[in-house]
């Protein structure tokens, strides 16, 4: 399997681990609301790694932002409360950059 294919999965995976527990972390009990986050972020999540990485960091803060608001747009159609979807959006992708960012410089510190 291609490298890139393998890195972008492994991206995926770690932002669904993460936001999902960060979902919980908030207090989210909802199956429906925690299920839909695996689409959510394939959703986002792919586009983000296939295009963004090598476009620099002014790219990357808009990209950040355009995805905080589709999420916050997805998770408002599951809620139906638009103060709680800004929340989870906002608090996830916060926690899950955080970690893509961690994860990123444990590789760079490898290498």
């Amino acid at each position: 399997m291609d490298m890139r294919v393998v890195a972008l999965l492994m991206a995926l995976t770690l932002t669904i681990i993460v936001e999902w527990c960060m979902l919980l972390i908030i207090g989210e009990k909802r199956k429906r609301v925690l299920y839909s986050s695996i689409p959510i972020n394939a959703l986002t999540n792919l586009p983000l790694n296939m295009f963004v990485p090598s476009s620099g960091l002014p790219v990357l803060v808009l990209a950040e932002v355009v995805i905080v608001l589709i999420e916050a747009t997805l998770y408002f159609v599951i809620t139906k409360d638009i103060r709680q979807s800004v929340i989870y959006s906002t608090l996830c992708n916060i926690a899950s950059l955080f970690f893509g960012i961690l994860v990123l410089l444990m590789i760079l510190l490898i290498n």
